[in-house]
């Protein structure tokens, strides 16, 4: 059940391609095979890797804290 919800998830964000060229979307997810499987043959889609432990985000989290 968990595997089916987790898909219809993926192909709902799929689908968000299909919205106007002025809407964003923001998605946030840990590094899984499923999910990078699936985004990676959207061109418009960007993937960018945060590294949590570089000196530049590293000071960026103590500024909040």
């Amino acid at each position: 059940m968990a595997q089916q919800a987790r898909g219809n998830l993926l192909e709902l964000l799929i689908d968000v391609n299909n919205l106007s060229l002025h809407f964003r979307t923001i998605i946030t997810s840990r590094s899984n095979i499923d999910i990078f499987n699936t985004f990676e043959s959207q061109h418009q889609i960007f993937v960018y890797e945060l590294y949590i432990t570089s000196a530049a985000n590293s000071d960026d989290i103590f500024d909040i804290t």
